[in-house]
């Protein structure tokens, strides 16, 4: 079996470059030596092309619109893709928003003179500048403004909630994990002071894996990433969805869970 492996650009993994990389190339090399494949080939996204290298397989953690329209051809050609361009464009926050309110998920109402966050909805977060904090409905409008000015074309609000922030990871049908981010300091865009000390505030375990899995399961994503804010009163808010994080902080068991998980994929 070929094993071709689709590297994100930095411009869509700032400070997470080093870790976006390990968690391919673990994945890849772990599928390799599951299927006994030759070395898998590895490249960025910028270098797929129309003249790609043969594969059978392809892990991508690819975000372009350029090397999604050529993941698109090669999965008419019968080449297997995880996570699918489908399931990444899904997870675009205009669509995943859209996902969200059409099925019904958890998330309260935008309060008039609350604070929020200013979203961009039109790609991927590029930046820190990309998700912004806005204390009040006043300055909203600026903050769209400046949005603006950076390019965006379309973007979301939603609430601010109080509450513990954790961080979720899952493979489809093998692992789900979930973790205090603020026991390690780690987050790509370090947005997570907002929301203030931790409490540890009780909740149900088995609903935060059912909605975020649920939610997966929608966008048809293979490997995927999710925030949630746990409330004072136990409520649960997903507040944001990816397709493939880092899994840094369960790495060799992620790339294992994405690895057999492809397998399955082919073999269908």
């Amino acid at each position: 079996m070929r094993v071709l492996a689709i590297s994100r650009d930095g411009r869509f993994s700032v400070g997470s470059e080093e870790n976006d990389l390990r968690i391919l190339t673990e994945t890849a090399d772990t599928l390799a030596d599951i299927t006994h494949a030759g070395q898998p080939t590895v490249i960025g996204e910028g270098q797929l092309t129309a003249n790609h290298p043969a594969a059978d397989i392809v892990l991508s953690m690819a975000r372009s619109e350029q090397a999604l329209a050529v993941l698109v051809q090669m999965e008419h050609e019968g080449v297997t893709v995880v996570n699918s361009p489908k399931a990444v464009r899904r997870c675009y926050r205009r669509s995943l928003s859209a996902i969200m309110g059409e099925h019904q998920f958890a998330m309260p109402a935008l309060h008039p003179n609350g604070a929020c966050w200013l979203k961009r909805a039109d790609d991927c977060a590029q930046g820190g500048d990309d998700v912004l904090f806005v204390e009040s409905e006043v300055l909203l409008a600026q903050a769209c403004e400046q949005m603006r000015q950076r390019g965006a074309r379309h973007w979301i609000v939603q609430p601010h909630i109080e509450g513990d922030l954790v961080k979720c990871y899952g493979v489809k049908g093998r692992m789900f994990r979930f973790f205090y981010p603020s026991y390690d300091g780690e987050g790509r865009m370090s947005h997570h002071q907002y929301n203030g000390a931790l409490h540890h505030y009780p909740f149900d375990r088995h609903t935060l894996q059912t909605e975020v899995e649920r939610l997966a399961l929608l966008t048809e994503c293979t490997a995927y990433g999710a925030d949630a804010i746990i409330t004072a009163n136990g409520g649960i808010f997903i507040i944001d969805f990816n397709d493939w994080p880092s899994f840094s902080r369960c790495r060799t068991e992620a790339a294992q869970a994405i690895a057999c998980a492809a397998i399955e994929l082919i073999k269908q």
